[in-house]
């Protein structure tokens, strides 16, 4: 265990040096959204950063020894100001999600044990939390201090640490990594420069809030590289995403796949989107099929890319290419092709394009560890952008340091291009003798255009054999469920089952940061007026179910992990179907129409539904 022993040194990459270059009156922060439009320049930036500072040791009493400081809030100015300020006074900033239950916090403060917590205009009620003071506010009480230049080579070597970021307790309670100072630099160098190319002219907008890795690249990618941060604390709907880049001239653009999709299929009006360049996919796996729409819809180059909280940056990421995508005509508008989730005919499989292969960040250090056949293969890291370790609860101020190797658990194939993702490890499964890949069956699943969204989990039989249970939410109009299920299976069947191609049929693609299995409610009676049919898909290996939807595709996802379920081969085929048409359902009525149909009409195959579900985070 080590001392924690911090000073500021990544706020001169983020502000100073930009302020130093002449760069001062560029707009460093842009808040954006149903109240007013505030902005601040990299200078005010600056004066506000040193007032917090300021601010900081006064509410501490003046301590010059670093303090742990909690900053709960969503991606507003003064939520950033305060994290930028917190590290520049030489304090531990913990940025925290402003909406968690409150026995989540008591959890958080348990382990983080902060000196101060502050909380923004986003915040619900927080015991013990202070109010930041608005950048309004900060104004007038700006103020000067020391700004040291920090040189490279200074930077290189800073690994005092500079902020606490929390796992999402995938794998149980949260664990709280802290990161050094030198780590920011390393990030700019081998990520934001080397592989996106992001520019001093983009405007960088992310969906998500500071208090993720990926919501928290959305901020200091864009400010290391003197590059504007577009952020929108209180959006109301997906598609305010659409409004802002549109209005705001968003180039580069960071969400996960999902609400890609979601982008796509609720865009009620054609969008002009022409300053869109790059968007940038990580969160979970990125399949090819969404790729392609998005960026054939936005006319922008997609990137994806594989790391974790403990790394900090990507440690596998898509580079920019020049000329990957032909250049969208000025003021062309972006409106979704026609048949962009329309049915093709039955059996007809679309075009797949070749996928981008992941390649090696620079700075990290990889050893790799063969996993089962078929060629695939674990990653560990040391190195680069690595973690300093966990923050060590009641422990005085100490760290655990990072054990290394650091092991993500991670498979990967390589063909010539590069890597490319197969599953987690702890998602990888036997099934008839051979290593399968949930997310392989989600990605061929997904390659049919009539699929809306897929999902696969394993699952366990009364025999104690492991199966494969996929779910597929389609777009139906033309067809009965059964035919597609039929349909997909004996592709399966030809293409894709252990029998016919031993090992993995092909590498995955894509990312998934914390595997989470989206899932539609199983065991769901189907009501008489319901569409479709039954499903009939027999209880080998592989086995399909389908939930019928006409325009718009709605699911549940499971709560927790996905889970081995026990389950009888007899009962293993069953065909769910929610009530059609639901194009005007919103979730949360086929969420309690799926609860009302658990509890009155379950026929006791499967499990019960409605029980053990909850809403995803973009449906």
């Amino acid at each position: 265990m080590i001392p924690i022993d911090s000073s500021p040194g990544c706020v001169d990459l983020l502000i100073d040096r930009h302020v130093r270059a002449g760069r001062g009156d560029h707009t460093a922060l842009l808040e954006s959204g149903t109240g007013d439009r505030r902005s601040l320049s990299y200078r005010e930036l600056q004066q506000r950063t040193l007032a917090v500072a300021q601010e900081l040791n006064v509410r501490l009493a003046g301590s010059r020894s670093q303090q742990r400081i909690a900053l709960v809030g969503s991606a507003t100015l003064e939520n950033i100001v305060y994290w930028l300020g917190a590290m520049r006074a030489g304090h531990l900033p913990f940025t925290v999600h402003p909406g968690l239950p409150l026995d989540h916090y008591e959890g958080l403060w348990e382990d983080f044990d902060p000196a101060l917590v502050l909380a923004d205009r986003t915040a619900a009620p927080v015991d013990a939390a202070e109010d930041m003071t608005t950048v309004e506010a900060l104004a007038a009480a700006a103020a000067k201090g020391p700004l040291a230049e920090v040189s490279d080579l200074a930077a290189d070597l800073d690994r005092r640490p500079a902020l606490v970021l929390a796992t999402s307790g995938s794998t149980g309670r949260p664990k709280l990594c802290v990161h050094s100072h030198r780590a920011f630099w390393a990030f700019e160098r081998n990520v934001s420069r080397a592989s996106w190319d992001i520019r001093p002219g983009d405007r960088v907008l992310a969906s998500t809030g500071p208090f993720f890795s990926f919501g928290l690249q959305g901020l200091h990618v864009p400010l290391s590289r003197g590059a504007t941060a577009v952020t929108l604390p209180e959006w109301q709907q997906h598609t305010d995403f659409l409004d802002v880049i549109e209005a705001e001239s968003v180039s580069v653009f960071l969400a996960v796949p999902t609400l890609y999709h979601l982008l796509m299929s609720r865009a009620a009006r054609p969008y002009r989107l022409e300053a869109l360049r790059l968007s940038l996919s990580a969160g979970e796996r990125l399949p090819p099929v969404i790729r392609e729409r998005w960026q054939a819809w936005s006319g922008s180059q997609m990137l994806d890319s594989v790391g974790t909280t403990e790394t900090f940056a990507p440690y596998l990421s898509e580079v920019v290419a020049a000329g990957a995508l032909s250049e969208v005509a000025a003021g062309a508008l972006s409106e979704v092709p026609a048949d962009a989730l329309s049915a093709t005919a039955a059996g007809a499989a679309p075009e797949v394009t070749v996928t981008p292969a992941l390649q090696r960040v620079g700075g990290f250090h990889y050893t790799e560890t063969p996993h089962g056949g078929g060629g695939a293969f674990s990653l560990s890291i040391s190195g680069g952008c690595l973690m300093l370790g966990y923050l060590a609860p009641a422990s005085g101020g100490l760290l655990q340091e990072a054990v290394t190797p650091f092991d993500t658990r991670d498979l990967f194939n390589r063909d010539e291009a590069g890597l490319h993702f197969v599953s987690r490890d702890s998602e990888r499964i036997k099934v008839a003798g051979h290593w399968v890949s949930p997310q392989e069956l989600e990605e061929f699943l997904l390659a049919d255009r009539r699929v809306i969204k897929a999902a696969a989990l394993p699952l366990e039989t009364a025999e104690g054999l492991t199966r494969l249970r996929a779910y597929v939410v389609a777009d139906t109009r033309g067809y009965s469920s059964a035919a597609l299920v039929n349909d997909l299976m004996k592709r399966i069947r030809e293409q894709l089952h252990p029998r016919a191609a031993p090992g993995p049929h092909r590498a995955g693609r894509g990312y998934r940061h914390h595997p989470q299995r989206q899932d539609t409610p199983a065991g769901t009676a189907r009501p008489g007026g319901a569409a479709g049919g039954q499903g009939r898909c027999g209880a080998g290996p592989l086995v399909v179910h389908a939930v019928n939807s006409v325009t718009k595709a709605h699911s549940h996802r499971f709560q927790g992990k996905a889970k081995k379920r026990r389950t009888s081969r007899a009962n293993s085929s069953f065909f769910n179907a929610v009530p059609g048409p639901v194009a005007k359902r919103s979730v949360t009525e086929l969420a309690a129409w799926t609860a009302r149909a658990g509890s009155a009409r379950w026929t006791g195959r499967g499990p019960r539904p409605g029980a053990g579900w909850r809403l995803p985070a973009y449906e």
